[in-house]
């Protein structure tokens, strides 16, 4: 059973938010962030979006303002982001 769609982001774990954000077309650019800072990259019209999240361990929470953050960035619905 598919799990309701959230009325406001969450707390999720890095490894979560990879995935959840690898699962809508944006990328992490593996070597590409300076020191904990990680590079996610999404093409859109032909234009690179790029932002970074901080990760010091991959089992390590990510607030809900940084998911709502990278989510809004990258345009991608809560329908889509929480499928």
């Amino acid at each position: 059973m598919p799990q309701p769609v959230p009325d406001r982001d969450r707390v999720l774990k890095y490894r979560e938010l990879r995935s959840r954000l690898a699962r809508n077309g944006v990328m992490e650019m593996a070597h590409r962030g300076k020191g904990s800072h990680r590079m996610f990259l999404k093409v859109m019209d032909g234009r690179p979006l790029v932002d970074f999240v901080t990760c010091h361990n991959e089992g390590d929470d990510v607030s809900r303002k940084v998911v709502q953050h990278v989510r809004e960035k990258f345009q991608i619905s809560m329908e889509d982001f929480y499928k």
